[in-house]
């Protein structure tokens, strides 16, 4: 995702990133590669005795080292190689084939939340709120605390030139359910509509209120100047078909994305063509005869 996401950056002559700011913060893996010198540091901060023996039984240590770049390949940013860690010997989570989904959701969660801790009493400054808010400001142990949407909207936004044309080359859409966060799923509920699929639940099913207050922090350093759209709708459960708001807001989310990203390329294509010249039209005229 990241990569692609910086090719698009790089590449793209109009609009390369939309952050719908919904609300749902996201999924926050911890890294299924740790380098070993981070590793040793997380387990020796890890509390429970339970988590100090479950994440050696899941990681096991790689002492291969990362190939070094070829020229012919497009360089890694600074972002990714802070975002991937050192290059070296590094502990890799195996693989959960062969056990359900019931057996290791609680396990990965575990892992997840003594990774999570450790990470913050390990880097306590790299993972402070201060550091967290700062695009500029990026370390391997923000992996095991920010979502990885988040990750792509610091690159994919907040990264941005500080001109107005790099600027424009993201845009900002806003959605709220009021309602949401009361819901509670039906007996028959289709996977699609449930709630946590559209907010952060816990394993009792309300709100993570920690997950909440890091997207409101999240939503609070988009740049209002590319907000397209900001619409409050009564929750369907989902996006209801049936409701007439729902209608007009899919309609218009519709409309301006595809006003928004024509007029970009539009925008890109005339800042890279070339004027004509009546000079040289004139003198090539000319050469015909």
């Amino acid at each position: 995702c990241m990569e692609e996401l910086e090719r698009c950056t790089r590449d793209s002559l109009g609009v390369s990133y939309v952050f719908i700011a919904a609300q749902k913060y996201g999924f926050r893996p911890f890294p299924n590669k740790i380098p070993k010198q981070y590793f040793d540091l997380l387990l020796n901060a890890v509390k429970g005795d339970g988590d100090k023996q479950l994440l050696p039984e899941w990681f096991k240590l790689d002492e291969n080292a990362v190939a070094p770049q070829k020229e012919s390949e497009p360089q890694e940013s600074e972002a990714s190689r802070e975002w991937r860690g050192d290059a070296g010997p590094c502990y890799v989570l195996k693989s959960k084939a062969g056990i359900n989904d019931k057996e290791w959701w609680p396990k990965f969660e575990a892992m997840q939340m003594a990774l999570r801790a450790a990470a913050c009493e390990v880097w306590k400054e790299e993972t402070s709120e201060e550091a967290l808010r700062d695009p500029d400001r990026r370390h391997f142990a923000q992996r095991f605390i920010v979502s990885v949407t988040e990750e792509e909207f610091t690159r994919g936004l907040l990264r941005l030139g500080k001109d107005s044309k790099e600027k424009k080359r993201a845009l900002v859409i806003k959605r709220e359910f009021e309602g949401l966060e009361e819901a509670k799923d039906g007996e028959k509920c289709a996977e699609s509509v449930m709630k946590k699929n559209w907010i952060d639940v816990n394993d009792a099913g309300e709100v993570d209120g920690e997950a909440q207050q890091r997207l409101q922090a999240q939503i609070a350093m988009a740049p209002k100047e590319l907000v397209v759209l900001d619409r409050k709708l009564q929750w369907g459960p989902g996006i209801d078909m049936g409701k007439l708001e729902h209608v007009r807001y899919i309609k218009d989310l519709a409309d301006t994305l595809c006003q928004e990203v024509a007029d970009s390329l539009l925008r890109g294509v005339q800042e890279v063509s070339v004027q004509a010249d009546v000079v040289v039209e004139e003198a090539s005229r000319h050469l015909k005869f």
